[in-house]
């Protein structure tokens, strides 16, 4: 098996683990999308949808870059500077 699908399938079971972590957290204190009230009706159904997808994607990137690093260590730099903009994205 190649490097790519091993990673490809790596990051999909990594992520969906810490969806099913994660989503609960980010429900129990309320983290979520707020629709605007004079919007479409339709777009009430989406009140409260968690919508950090990216810390979970942060997460994902961070578990399989430290469990591959040894087949590929020019990914760290690379890795570092995106959740580096992910927490200032957070922060602010």
């Amino acid at each position: 098996m190649s490097l790519q699908i091993k990673i490809v399938l790596i990051s999909f079971i990594v992520s969906v683990m810490t969806a099913l972590f994660v989503l609960p957290i980010l429900k129990k204190f309320k983290i979520g999308q707020i629709e605007r009230e004079y919007g479409p009706r339709s777009h009430l159904i989406k009140q409260g949808t968690p919508t950090m997808g990216g810390i979970i994607i942060g997460i994902t990137l961070a578990i399989v870059t430290a469990f591959l690093y040894n087949e590929n260590k020019e990914l760290l730099p690379l890795v570092i500077i995106i959740i580096g903009f992910g927490a200032v994205r957070v922060c602010r």
